[in-house]
């Protein structure tokens, strides 16, 4: 740890920085001097990063991804690779669901060692959560596609542009994740969703607001 870095005794509440990691999706991959865009998903049974990468990132034992870039105010993680199988692991399908077919082909599993936020530092395993909407989410997910133009209509409100033909691809407790032509538009819960209901009810307001309905 620097100079510049705390304990995360006196820093933001671990919720918080939970909460930013789901909301992102994309970041900033770092290794043996190089740095590469990365896109990446979350499993929802272990709460490992799941993402394509280059081979030559597979050569050295240290990588961090910087969130949603290398800033001072950034999420940054220190990462363990493990390679796994994109034909067969369903980390790579939600990826694909996410994002499309990836140019690069070696796909892994990565395990958070430790997280940097600003300059507060926590356990990489308080991040690493599995989704308590696991098994609700193919549902909710139909819940929100299920009103195209309410679902477009809260996307502009949140990324401030317009969306055309937004596919909501994934549902977790603090929010949706919905895919756009240039990338991923995060919807956020007012409070957290803790259950198939808590999301059902944050979802119905949330399509009420987007018809314009009180």
């Amino acid at each position: 740890m620097t100079d510049h870095e705390h304990t995360f005794e006196d820093g933001p509440p671990i919720e918080d920085v939970v909460r930013f990691f789901r909301a992102e999706r994309a970041g900033e991959l770092a290794f043996s001097g190089h740095v590469r865009p990365l896109k990446f998903v979350t499993d929802n049974e272990t709460g490992h990063i799941i993402a394509p990468v280059m081979v030559a990132a597979m050569d050295t034992f240290e990588h961090v991804l910087h969130i949603p870039e290398d800033t001072d105010d950034a999420l940054h993680l220190l990462l363990t690779p493990e390679p796994i199988n994109g034909d067969t692991h369903p980390g790579a399908d939600r990826w694909r669901i996410y994002h499309g077919e990836p140019t690069d082909f070696t796909w892994v599993r990565l395990h958070i060692d430790t997280a940097r936020y600003g300059p507060w530092v926590y356990d990489g395993d308080a991040l690493m959560i599995p989704s308590a909407l696991a098994k609700a989410e193919p549902g909710l997910c139909k819940l929100l596609n299920g009103d195209p133009e309410a679902l477009r209509r809260m996307c502009e409100s949140c990324a401030g542009v317009a969306v055309a033909d937004p596919v909501c691809v994934g549902v977790d407790p603090d929010g949706a994740h919905v895919r756009a032509r240039f990338g991923i538009v995060r919807i956020p819960f007012e409070s957290p969703a803790e259950t198939e209901a808590d999301a059902k009810s944050a979802i119905d307001a949330m399509l009420r607001a987007g018809k314009g309905d009180s």
